[in-house]
């Protein structure tokens, strides 16, 4: 599903971002809309490192989660 891109370049292209950063910056609609993104990635897509890196950017959390699919089911709840 990433094509060889890792989980951020993956989020940032589907968003339509130019840059990776712009993430950051999603109003909450866009940040629902990225919910349903990152929903639809397999977690054995991404390591766990980055979907803990991921909800730590997106969320602004220091959390760490010890599995892929509890770091990307809070994610997305948060981002909802």
């Amino acid at each position: 599903m990433l094509n060889g891109k890792d989980l951020f370049e993956y989020c940032a292209e589907r968003m339509g971002c130019d840059y990776i950063s712009d993430l950051h910056f999603l109003g909450k609609a866009e940040k629902a809309r990225l919910s349903y993104v990152i929903e639809d990635v397999p977690e054995d897509d991404a390591t766990l490192f980055q979907w803990n890196d991921a909800y730590s950017y997106l969320t602004g959390s220091t959390a760490v989660f010890k599995r892929a699919g509890e770091a990307k089911r809070q994610l997305i709840n948060n981002l909802r």
